[in-house]
């Protein structure tokens, strides 16, 4: 499960770079991210507990790392891609009613 987490963060990490080009892009990989994170916290609680292989723990961590900065980044481009997308609009809206 700590090699899910891992693949889930990283590729969540993939979706959130390529945001950066196009910014809906970054949207997909919060809830990638978000996953990522949950599922590598639930297994290094496992691997504490002694429940699974403690080689299992270093794939967990790097599963919540890059699922943790894939959602804050993923956020943040997303949040940046709705103020790029208003300010548009309301450019837009300005042109128009000069037009009419």
């Amino acid at each position: 499960m700590s090699m899910v987490s891992a693949g889930l963060g990283l590729s969540g990490l993939g979706f959130v770079t390529f945001g950066c080009c196009c910014g809906i892009f970054s949207l997909l990989g919060v809830p990638l991210g978000l996953a990522g994170l949950i599922i590598g916290y639930l297994e290094r609680g496992k691997v504490k507990a002694g429940e699974v292989d403690p080689a299992s723990d270093t794939w967990a961590l790097v599963g919540m790392i890059t699922g943790g900065i894939c959602t804050a980044l993923g956020v943040l481009f997303g949040v940046l891609a709705g103020i790029g997308l208003l300010a548009n609009f309301s450019k837009l809206l300005q042109e128009l009613k000069d037009n009419v």
